[in-house]
């Protein structure tokens, strides 16, 4: 004996497609929900907090890449210096002279990569990354790479030295010291 044939319709017409969108968007709601949850768990149970201050760092750089002085300088604290008595007010004015009025495309470079960075053991609200940055800018996008380092930077080349503390806002970089290429 044969089992019997099921045959399956589907709905066609308006009430199906509502159907079939509602599904849809319930689908992706989930997708949704399940990607922030797992970004949720890493970010405040398995990030630690020398992921944390290499992230600041990379937001510095992506945002000197898309050109933005304000994000690059939101990552200073409200007492930042550098060489130079360079200031925070100092850098973001600079930035903005360098990144929108001087170049067109901006490439920077960070090494080593992963930047090692120490949490001060007796304070961890403290931390040092240790770096060298290659900061490259075109004039327009047919001219050749400028070394925008060498040319405009009060710190110069060789390995920086920042000194983070963390803030109610994050880690925040305090200070930047130049030291040798030698180093």
């Amino acid at each position: 004996m044969r089992p019997p044939k099921i045959s399956v319709r589907r709905r066609s017409g308006p009430r199906g497609e509502i159907e079939r969108n509602q599904a849809i968007f319930l689908g992706l709601v989930a997708l949704f929900l399940l990607l922030y949850g797992s970004w949720f768990v890493y970010d405040r149970f398995m990030k630690t907090e020398e992921d944390r201050v290499r992230a600041v760092i990379q937001s510095a750089a992506q945002g000197a890449r898309d050109r933005s002085p304000r994000a690059v300088s939101s990552i200073l604290a409200s007492d930042f210096r550098a060489p130079g008595n360079v200031n925070k007010e100092l850098a973001h004015e600079g930035l903005v002279v360098v990144l929108m009025q001087q170049y067109r495309e901006i490439d920077v470079t960070m090494l080593p990569d992963p930047i090692p960075v120490v949490i001060d053991p007796l304070d961890k609200t403290k931390a040092i990354a240790t770096f060298r940055v290659t900061v490259r800018g075109k004039i327009e996008h047919e001219s050749p790479w400028d070394d925008i380092i060498a040319r405009w930077s009060p710190v110069g080349a060789g390995v920086w030295k920042a000194s983070f503390k963390k803030t109610e806002d994050g880690w925040k970089m305090q200070l930047l010291e130049l030291t040798s290429e030698k180093e």
